[in-house]
């Protein structure tokens, strides 16, 4: 399985963001992760994408007004094959926009994306963000998949 992590780094200009999706396309990754996706380079992925399977941390926030400031930044997932969101979502976050979570079931593999918020800008909530994060993994590790 080839996979990328990439951080758009809150890129907007869709010059740049063209430039990005064809070296991820022409790169044939199975998985892509990205992280400080913004809503609107969300959109643009998305579109690019159309012929693969999305997952977006945007779409698990049912109020929309809070991404904004500090928490304007989302993760995707983007797969070749059919991947679904976890049923259990890392909740003990500050901002649980900034993990996102899926399952691809024909390989039986949990695929993990996040993006920790700066300390200098945000404090504590960068100690809270790992500590969430590691408590949150630690129990799916000991999940068994069929």
């Amino acid at each position: 399985m080839k996979l990328i992590s990439w951080n758009l780094n809150s890129r907007t200009n869709h010059e740049v963001l063209e430039r990005q999706c064809k070296y991820l396309k022409e790169n044939n990754f199975d998985v892509i992760t990205l992280q400080e996706v913004t809503l609107s380079s969300q959109k643009y992925f998305k579109t690019y994408f159309d012929d693969h399977f999305i997952l977006s941390s945007f779409d698990l926030v049912t109020d929309k007004s809070i991404l904004k400031g500090k928490r304007k930044f989302g993760q995707l997932i983007i797969s070749k094959e059919s991947i679904s969101y976890l049923k259990e979502r890392c909740e003990q976050l500050p901002f649980t926009e900034r993990v996102l979570s899926g399952f691809i079931d024909d390989r039986n593999i949990e695929i993990h994306t996040t993006h920790v918020p700066p300390g200098s800008s945000n404090g504590v909530i960068k100690v809270e963000h790992y500590e969430g994060l590691f408590n949150y993994l630690s129990k799916r590790a000991n999940e068994k998949k069929s």
